[in-house]
């Protein structure tokens, strides 16, 4: 499968208009497998793609050629275009081992910062020199950051003898680096010289890590439970609080400070929001599920810090939280919903996307205009019409899944939908909506 990236105008009125205003596209492959992994704009709309690719690769997709050589399964590779396309420069990180970037950011200086997992060891400086990470033969995660130009410049390492994992990173307005993902190791979450030695108590457990813009420490807390959290995605609101969200099963005590907030799953894996202060106390935490597995996979904020969450579900779930209801009930099989809330936590509105078979809600962005942007995968058709009437996207035949592009209105209502398919395996992996209004996606085909 090969990764693509594509760019659409952003205050679209109609599905009409979608094909007349794409901007540009871009795709990178080779003869073996590679898989996008996400897409970053910074506020000089640089476009950032970060994917996995096996054997040799041309990072170029213009006329020039930039030929990569994967040294083991899977390699990273880093890429950053300019805002009409064109590439700016392309990086290779890898070894004999599997790697997979999980996250990228831009700070307000313009370095990047990428995070992800690897095993053994990892050469991180994707320059002539060499800076080399040891991690265990099971996945570690690592934390890179590059200058605007690509070079390296810092990186840490994390992890212990079991698998732990980064999932997202975030930047603030000051420049510091948020770092979310599960662990089951019990880790120093301090790269430097001291120890911040937390250990894992059930199966796997949620972190969340600050540190400044020179790498230090600055506070990790922790969600622990006995059984399994999963964190899924992190974002960093204009205020500086930051929400996270993902699954778990069991009992889980979502305040990481002296006092205790345990939230019970309703049987297998549910969702959960939570959201912390700049300092990493406990602001608030929710939980939304059933009997069957739900899972929050991507959350973003507005400029007035609305909390804008999707994911999938099954069967019947309430998106409401305190004494008030608010079901949302899958057609079939796994739906995508989609909800809003205010910066308290309260339900705003939530909306589902379904159709009789799996359908899964990938990314979620947001506009200027507080438009929302949803991408995902379905199988079979996919009523995209929140309302009482339906609008159907479909799968071509023979086709396996396809993705979709969904946006709503601030008040939820449907603005347009589209299909993206072939007669192979289609997704929207990750989106991003600039400050200019422009929706950046980037999936496979």
């Amino acid at each position: 499968m090969k990764p693509f990236i594509f760019l659409l105008a952003g205050l679209l009125a109609s599905l009409p208009a979608l094909a007349q205003s794409l901007q540009w596209a871009r795709t990178v492959g080779s003869e073996l497998s590679e898989e996008a992994e996400g897409v970053f704009v910074d506020d000089a709309q640089h476009v950032y793609l970060f994917s996995s690719f096996k054997s040799s690769l041309d990072a170029d997709p213009g006329a020039g050629e930039i030929l990569f050589e994967a040294l083991g399964e899977f390699d990273l590779l880093l890429q950053k275009f300019d805002p009409d396309g064109n590439l700016v420069w392309a990086r290779h990180i890898g070894s004999v081992d599997n790697e997979k970037a999980e996250g990228l950011t831009v700070d307000p200086a313009g370095n990047i910062w990428l995070t992800g997992i690897y095993r053994n060891s990892l050469d991180v400086d994707p320059g002539p020199g060499a800076f080399i990470l040891e991690g265990a033969a099971s996945w570690d995660f690592f934390l890179l950051k590059l200058d605007a130009d690509g070079n390296f410049v810092w990186a840490g390492t994390f992890g212990g003898p079991s698998f732990d994992f980064a999932r997202a990173v975030a930047a603030d307005n000051e420049g510091n680096i948020f770092l979310a993902g599960s662990f089951q190791s019990s880790i120093d979450f301090d790269p430097g010289p001291d120890l911040v030695l937390i250990p894992s108590t059930g199966f796997s457990n949620v972190f969340v890590l600050k540190l400044d813009n020179d790498g230090n420490y600055e506070w990790v807390k922790t969600v622990q439970g006995p059984s399994s959290n999963n964190c899924r995605s992190l974002c960093v609101d204009p205020d500086g609080n930051v929400l996270v969200t993902g699954d778990f099963v069991s009992s889980s005590d979502f305040d990481p400070g002296p006092d205790e907030l345990l939230l019970t799953s309703n049987g297998w894996e549910d969702i959960f929001l939570l959201k912390l202060t700049a300092a990493g106390d406990l602001a608030w935490a929710q939980n939304f599920g059933n009997s069957i597995g739900d899972s929050g996979t991507d959350v973003t904020t507005d400029a007035a810090g609305n909390v804008y969450l999707t994911g999938f579900f099954n069967a019947s779930v309430d998106f409401a939280p305190g004494p008030e209801t608010y079901y949302l009930t899958s057609e079939e099989e796994e739906d995508v919903f989609v909800c809003k809330y205010n910066p308290d936590g309260a339900l705003l509105w939530a909306r589902q996307l379904g159709g009789p078979a799996e359908d899964l809600g990938q990314s979620i962005a947001v506009g200027p205009d507080m438009h929302v942007y949803i991408g995902g995968t379905f199988a079979a058709t996919l009523d995209v019409e929140p309302g009482p009437g339906v609008q159907l996207l479909e799968v071509a035949p023979d086709n396996g899944t396809d993705a979709f592009l969904v946006e709503f209105t601030a008040d939820g209502s449907l603005a347009w939908s589209y299909a993206l398919g072939s007669t192979a395996t289609d997704e929207v992996v990750d989106l991003h909506s600039s400050s200019e209004g422009f929706l950046y996606v980037t999936g496979l085909f």
